[in-house]
């Protein structure tokens, strides 16, 4: 009996270990702590992070938020306007270049042919002259330069003819779609000649290629040409009317 309660008295007695009263419960501590000693935030939420109204603000004026109203469309049709404006500008601009530069070689060719009878006549007359024969050569290259030049404009001239004579059609086209069955006859022209433009749009540039070709001949034709000799006898006149 008396051993028994020696027993219980040092049950009683034992100390507490620090594991079960200085670890607080990771249920009930506001910051848990790892293994090595340091907090643990895993468990601690992020703050909720608020839209930016910069954002939100791109997101509805961006073009698949732009509210459909009168203004919108008034800016649109100024837009629209301006960039016609501006294909016109750049198409007359470009017009009156290819008009400046056919100006050009009219002048620049009967300049050549002026000088291709003089240099002629003095062949005539020397047949073996080579200052004479060098120049000749020189205008006669420089006339087959220009000729391919010439036509090359004319040809990109009325290539712009057509696309603004297209555009027009195309656009009385659209207006009288419409009452589609009220002009029917009007519509069925308006076609014809649209296809017909498109058909001599393709001829234009047929030739355009063939104008193209006969430029990269010209050298090769000059190169032929001298190889017959250095005396006039050998060639024909090309300036002069004989």
């Amino acid at each position: 009996m008396t051993h028994q309660c020696k027993v219980r008295t040092n049950l009683l007695l034992i100390p507490e270990t620090p594991s079960s009263s200085a670890q607080s419960s990771p249920c009930t501590s506001p910051h848990p702590v790892t293994s090595n000693g340091e907090p643990d935030n895993r468990d601690v939420p992020c703050a909720a992070v608020a839209p930016s109204p910069r954002m939100e603000s791109e997101a509805y004026n961006s073009p698949s938020h732009i509210p459909v109203n009168e203004k919108n469309i008034r800016i649109f049709q100024k837009r629209a306007e301006k960039i016609r404006r501006q294909h016109d500008d750049e198409r007359r601009r470009s017009a009156q270049e290819i008009q400046r530069g056919l100006q050009e070689c009219e002048i620049r060719l009967e300049e050549i042919r002026s000088l291709g009878q003089s240099m002629e006549m003095k062949l005539l007359e020397d047949p073996e002259n080579n200052w004479a024969m060098e120049t000749w050569f020189a205008l006669v290259h420089e006339r087959e330069v220009l000729k391919c030049k010439e036509v090359m404009l004319k040809l990109s001239k009325r290539e712009m003819e057509l696309e603004v004579k297209y555009r027009d059609l195309n656009l009385r086209f659209k207006q009288l779609g419409e009452g589609m069955n009220d002009n029917l006859a009007a519509n069925s022209d308006l076609l014809a000649a649209m296809l017909a433009v498109v058909e001599e749009k393709k001829e234009v540039n047929r030739l355009s290629e063939n104008a193209k070709q006969s430029y990269k001949e010209v050298n090769p034709s000059m190169q032929a040409l001298r190889e017959k000799g250095r005396s006039f006898q050998k060639f024909k006149p090309i300036f002069s009317c004989l």
